[in-house]
């Protein structure tokens, strides 16, 4: 409701994806990872680090087209605000289109093991963020229900001396 108020539009929803892409800025191609998507942006990580801020990127994945400025940076990740909409299933989907190897083949495999590491660290982030995050929850059901069990056996300690008085009086 505060962001309404202060006049902000809420932040479009992310879909986290690892995609390995192409990126050409300034007529020069080089090999990139798209990290996620919404409908009109990207974040994307370059194997050669990332363009300036303002730069327009063509980013190919298979093929499909995405063209877009370069909002932010920092590292070698950057945000990309693209022209047309992007449809996130479509874009996990397109199979990486053919690449021309290099003359002497070591930066074609050097970039494809870079991505496939950056592919692989990603998807063990993502499994230990969802394990973090069942233990987190064990913990919690397991927090909660000892402490509803040591608060039953306090009211039972508490209401069993009058309760004893008062079969006591009853003559049981």
């Amino acid at each position: 409701m505060t962001a309404l108020q202060s006049g902000l539009r809420p932040r479009e929803p992310r879909v986290k994806v690892v995609v390995p892409c192409r990126m050409n800025v300034n007529g020069a191609w080089s090999d990139a990872c798209i990290h996620n998507v919404s409908s009109r942006g990207l974040l994307v990580a370059g194997a050669k680090g990332a363009p300036a801020v303002g730069s327009y990127v063509d980013i190919r994945r298979g093929s499909l087209v995405m063209i877009g400025r370069v909002m932010w940076q920092k590292d070698r990740f950057f945000g990309v605000r693209v022209q047309d909409k992007v449809n996130a299933r479509a874009l996990v989907a397109e199979p990486r289109g053919r690449r021309k190897a290099s003359r002497d083949g070591s930066e074609v495999s050097r970039s494809a093991r870079a991505l496939a590491h950056e592919g692989n660290v990603a998807r063990r982030v993502e499994r230990s963020r969802a394990i973090a995050a069942a233990f987190q929850s064990s913990l919690l059901v397991l927090g909660g229900g000892g402490a509803a069990v040591f608060v039953a056996l306090e009211v039972y300690e508490a209401l069993a001396a009058p309760m004893e008085t008062v079969r006591q009086a009853m003559g049981g």
